[in-house]
């Protein structure tokens, strides 16, 4: 689940069974459009997981959680 995550099942890599491996790989190195693509496809998918993205999603989901405890206080 965590690679079809990081790949966007298969959008930005592939993701290979051990029986699959070698075909996938020599598709890979002989597909120059197909190595571009998951070339941009990888610098699109990793500023998702930069410093800054991860700080602001983080810095919500507390401050939501903030807000959510202070209304169930006051109730």
């Amino acid at each position: 689940p965590g690679s079809r995550y990081l790949l966007e099942s298969g959008r930005a890599g592939m993701i290979a069974r051990d029986a699959e491996l070698g075909a996938k790989l020599v598709k890979v190195l002989t597909c120059a459009s197909l190595r571009e693509e998951f070339a941009a496809a990888g610098q699109r998918r990793a500023a998702a997981f930069s410093w800054d993205t991860i700080a602001t999603a983080h810095e919500a989901a507390y401050e939501s959680a903030m807000n959510s405890w202070r209304l169930s206080v006051r109730s």
